[in-house]
């Protein structure tokens, strides 16, 4: 979505600048100007994704917790205990 408004942009800036500059209509610079707007605002938000799962991917853990399991018996030998610890 950025390139594509930020080639839009462009492409309203070259026809501007070689077409009517510097008496360009203003609804003609709005155009440009909103293209270059979206185009900034898709990069920014790219960034912050980008970062946000750069950051959830670094900040996990590298491998899971060991997991231990016991059985012994109970006080007075009427049963055993399981365990599990996570």
């Amino acid at each position: 979505m950025f390139g594509t408004f930020a080639v839009l942009g462009r492409i309203r800036q070259a026809e501007l600048e070689s077409g009517c500059a510097p008496w360009c209509a203003s609804d003609d610079v709005r155009r440009m100007r909103r293209d270059y707007l979206v185009a900034d605002v898709a990069l920014g938000v790219s960034v912050l994704a980008f970062g946000g799962a750069l950051w959830t991917l670094l900040a996990a853990p590298t491998k899971a917790p060991p997991v231990s399991a016991w059985a012994r018996p109970l006080p007075g030998g009427v049963g055993v205990g399981v365990g599990f610890v996570l």
